[in-house]
């Protein structure tokens, strides 16, 4: 058995929880379907196993931590308590979420939508990234796979997950912490910026040049780089190809472009500037056939079981002992337990971390 995989077993109490369903596992521990045993209401529980006495950082404790930093947003998955056992392992129980938005439109529609479609969802998912900036942090891996829907509503609230590369970019005063260089990569790299790609630190609007991606692949796909494996093709393309990318689409993607390619590292982003080319994309594709996704047409799409991260913990894979799950100090790698009151960086080795992709299995249902 590896050593961070748990002997949890369905029917099994925790806390005041019962283990339904395992619908994840990894190199760094396992994810269950559980219901409460207080309010009888669904959630996922994410373990983490350490041997006791381990003083290897406990990537839950931080993911608690943020996720209670994001709990007055409806924007994210919510935090419901965090725990550890005697033996070892860490627990953290959260909102169980329904289905990715890639998972969602690939089923409904082949992975492609109308640009109505297209800017609804792209407003949904600005709000939710603005949320996150808002409350100090920066995602660094913006993808279709890090949005899930939130059931109870219609059209259902789609949150943003997983802050495995996420860090902090302004101290509690509210000052931006200074950028850095030679910081290596992060994200995953058919969506990542170019700066990601240069290996300089990254701010807000990086997470917004991650979003423009992912719109423009959901409703003009596939990307012009999709195909490629080679990051550095990748990055090429990205510096020379947007007239193409944006060949055919309404100028407000154009504008999009244009603006995020005006901004310094410190710059704030102007929100309301991309709502209102989102509301005039919108407005564009009032007339397309299917103007509205069929949620209840679809139906619950959980994700089945299915083997990710590795034992074998190379460079490439997030979720290991050094990897920057978040940070709440001015340093990257700082853990949040020695972070808030420490004036001394922490040097860490630079690591190129991009994201393995179903990610959806690192958080709310994932790990």
């Amino acid at each position: 058995m590896n050593k961070n995989q748990t002997q949890m077993k369905k029917g099994r109490k925790v806390s005041n929880f019962v283990l339904n369903e395992l619908i994840g596992r990894g190199g760094f521990g396992e994810v269950w379907a559980a219901t409460s045993l207080i309010d009888h209401k669904p959630v996922a529980i994410k373990i983490e196993r350490h041997s006791p006495n381990d003083s290897k950082r406990k990537l839950l404790a931080d993911e608690s931590v943020v996720l209670n930093k994001l709990s007055d947003s409806p924007c994210f998955p919510c935090f419901i308590q965090y725990w550890e056992d005697d033996d070892g392992c860490c627990f953290l129980a959260m909102e169980l979420l329904e289905s990715t938005v890639r998972k969602t439109t690939e089923a409904a529609f082949g992975g492609r939508l109308s640009l109505k479609q297209g800017a609804s969802l792209g407003l949904q998912m600005l709000n939710a990234v603005e949320s996150l900036h808002n409350h100090g942090f920066v995602h660094r891996d913006i993808k279709p796979g890090n949005f899930m829907y939130r059931p109870g509503n219609s059209p259902p609230d789609v949150c943003l997950i997983d802050f495995g590369l996420a860090k902090i970019w302004k101290n509690s005063e509210g000052d931006i912490i200074p950028q850095r260089y030679g910081v290596g990569f992060r994200g995953t790299s058919r969506y990542a910026s170019v700066n990601s790609h240069d290996g300089v630190d990254l701010s807000c609007r990086d997470d917004i040049w991650s979003l423009l991606y992912l719109l423009v692949e959901m409703v003009a796909p596939p990307l012009p780089w999709h195909n490629q494996t080679n990051r550095e093709t990748v990055a090429a393309m990205k510096r020379s190809q947007t007239a193409r990318l944006v060949a055919g689409l309404p100028i407000q993607f154009q504008n999009m472009f244009e603006y995020l390619n005006g901004l310094s590292f410190e710059d704030v982003i102007d929100y309301e500037f991309f709502r209102c080319k989102l509301e005039e994309i919108k407005k564009i594709g009032e007339n397309d056939e299917e103007a509205t996704l069929n949620f209840a047409a679809i139906g619950p799409n959980r994700p089945m079981l299915v083997q990710f991260g590795n034992s074998n913990s190379g460079p490439n894979i997030i979720l290991e002992e050094s990897s920057s799950v978040v940070a709440i100090s001015e340093n990257d790698d700082a853990p949040l337990f020695e972070r808030s009151f420490s004036k001394t960086p922490i040097k860490t080795p630079v690591v190129e971390k991009e994201s393995q992709e179903p990610s959806e299995f690192r958080c709310c249902l994932l790990i």
